[in-house]
C-alpha cells in the first residue's frame, strides 16, 4: 500500500523542519511554501492566493497547516493575509480537492492573556512559591488572546470547527481515528509547574510528553 500523502504548509519554518524529520519515511511528503524546500516536492505560492495554492492539494490525503505570520508581528495587514485569509484558503482548497483531514497548528497564544492574572502570572514568571493552588487551563478554557496573532489563531480554530461540521472535513492529528472530526489539544512538555492540561490529549490521542524542562536544568 502506498504511504499516505501529506502536504505541509510552511515546511521551511522551524516547526516545519522538525515535523519533516519526524514524518519523513512514514508518509509521502510534499510542501506548500513560498521558497523551495530541498529534497521535497514543493509547490511555491502565497497561501493568501487561493487559486495559486490550489494545485498543491490535488491527490493529497492530509494537510498539516503550519504556515503563518508569527507572534512577533502586530501588523494587521500581515496577520490578515497570512493567518486569516490564508487559513481560510487552506481549508477551502482542501475541501475542493477532496482532502480528508487538515491539521491546524494553533497556539497557546489563544489563551496567553490569562497569564496576566494570578495564579498564572506567577507561574509564567517562574515565581512558583507565589502561585499557591492552581487550576490548569484546559481545551475548554475561554479564549483570551494577548495580541493579534493569538486572535488569528482563534479564527483558525473556529474555521476548522466550521469545516468539520459543515463539510465533514476532519481537523485532528494525522493518525487519529477517522471517526474523530474535531478537537483542541495542548501538546506541551510535562513540566511540574505546567499550567496547561495534558489529560485531554492523553485520553483522546494517547499523547505522552517525552521530557520535562526541569530535567534539563
Amino acid at each position: 500500500m502506498a504511504p499516505r500523502s501529506v502536504l505541509v504548509t510552511g515546511m521551511s519554518g522551524l516547526i516545519g523542519g522538525a515535523l519533516r524529520r519526524h514524518l519523513e519515511g512514514k508518509y509521502a511528503l510534499s510542501a506548500l511554501n513560498r521558497q523551495p524546500v530541498p529534497g521535497v516536492p514543493c509547490h511555491r505560492a502565497d497561501i493568501a492566493d487561493l487559486d495559486a495554492i490550489a494545485p498543491a492539494f490535488e491527490g493529497v490525503d492530509t494537510v498539516v497547516h503550519l504556515a503563518a505570520r508569527t507572534g512577533s508581528s502586530e501588523s494587521f495587514d500581515e496577520i490578515l493575509g497570512a493567518n486569516v485569509i490564508g487559513t481560510y484558503n487552506v481549508f477551502e482548497a482542501a475541501r475542493r480537492a477532496g482532502v480528508r483531514r487538515v491539521i491546524f497548528a494553533s497556539s497557546g497564544a489563544t489563551v496567553s492573556a490569562w497569564e496576566r492574572d494570578a495564579p498564572w502570572s506567577a507561574l509564567a514568571a517562574g515565581r512558583y512559591g507565589e502561585a499557591g493552588p492552581f487550576t490548569k487551563m484546559t481545551h475548554e478554557t475561554p479564549t483570551r488572546p494577548a495580541g493579534l496573532y493569538g486572535a488569528s489563531k482563534i479564527w483558525g480554530e473556529a474555521i476548522a470547527r466550521h469545516y468539520a461540521d459543515r463539510h465533514g472535513l476532519s481537523a485532528l492529528c494525522i493518525a487519529a481515528p477517522p471517526t474523530l472530526r474535531f478537537d483542541v489539544f495542548f501538546a506541551v512538555s510535562d513540566n511540574r509547574w505546567g499550567y496547561r492540561d495534558l489529560e485531554h490529549a492523553r485520553a483522546v490521542l494517547g499523547f505522552e510528553p517525552r521530557d520535562r524542562a526541569e530535567d534539563h536544568r
